[in-house]
């Protein structure tokens, strides 16, 4: 994945045409998938590919994934928001946009900032945090925030194995994962692991992973602007979009609609099949 993601890159020149982005599969309107922190877009193939028979379905490989460290001055997502907008401008006809945590913030950025070039958001459990504690966030030194137990478990956990199964077997062991099928979790391996020679590395480094934690962007501006026909789904017992949030969040735009289903932050890949199904819906729904 990171040769071809350099290949991409390279063929555009310089990353001001976007980001490297793969064809899942079929035709029509055109759906574009923005992937979790941590989550390379393989592992959310199962939910994916059922949209295919109907839609044109694509997802963007976001900086962290590909060849390059952290840059030292990373204090935000600005990077990661303008590759997306620009690769959204460049798009011919206005797309959908479907976002897990991060992605969902981040489509949601660029849909005010692209409006024309948006015509549905659907969010999956998107990293939309009460403004007090971005405000914690953003205030708290350096070295308070490396502490945060997120940060600090993600910067310790192994990202170097043996070989593809110890990686599979080290996940299939995290408790964060229980609800995620074997399946899905070779899905992961499979995209989540580059081989060098020292073993088999995360494409997806602890630095970007933990950095990204740290940096959540103040969205509620955006918010503000936001015209885009949006869908919310949540997990009702999800630990990231918080109903103090959800609340904020309504009263801020009535227009968006709320779903809420069974499950927490990580629905999409513990229930990927369902879940493809109520993205189906939203998609149909928005037609009539």
């Amino acid at each position: 994945m990171k040769q071809w993601i350099a290949a991409q890159l390279s063929a555009q020149g310089a990353v001001a045409a976007g980001l490297p982005a793969k064809h899942i599969g079929g035709d029509g309107e055109h759906v574009v998938f923005f992937h979790a922190n941590g989550f390379p877009p393989a592992m959310y193939q199962q939910m994916l590919h059922p949209l295919t028979d109907t839609y044109k379905v694509s997802a963007v490989y976001q900086r962290p994934l590909w060849p390059l460290p952290v840059p030292d001055d990373f204090d935000n997502w600005r990077l990661m928001i303008d590759d997306a907008c620009r690769f959204i401008a460049a798009q011919p006809e206005p797309i959908t946009l479907v976002g897990h945590s991060m992605g969902g913030l981040i489509s949601i950025i660029c849909a005010v900032r692209e409006p024309d070039k948006v015509k549905q958001l659907i969010l999956l459990d998107p990293v939309i945090l009460a403004p007090h504690l971005i405000w914690v966030m953003r205030n708290l030194p350096d070295f308070l925030r490396k502490k945060l137990p997120l940060v600090e478990k993600t910067l310790r956990r192994p990202d170097t194995f043996v070989n593809i199964q110890q990686g599979f077997d080290f996940h299939r062991k995290v408790r964060g994962f229980k609800g995620i099928s074997d399946s899905v979790l070779a899905d992961y391996m499979a995209e989540g692991l580059y081989q060098t020679d020292d073993g088999f590395k995360l494409s997806y480094s602890r630095e970007w992973e933990a950095t990204i934690y740290q940096t959540v962007p103040w969205v509620w501006s955006s918010i503000k602007h936001l015209t885009t026909d949006t869908v919310v789904i949540r997990g009702r017992d999800s630990d990231t979009l918080s109903t103090e949030a959800v609340a904020r969040l309504l009263r801020k735009q009535p227009h968006i609609k709320l779903v809420e289903v069974d499950g927490g932050h990580l629905f999409p890949l513990e229930q990927p099949l369902q879940t493809a199904e109520l993205i189906r819906q939203q998609l149909v729904n928005h037609k009539h």
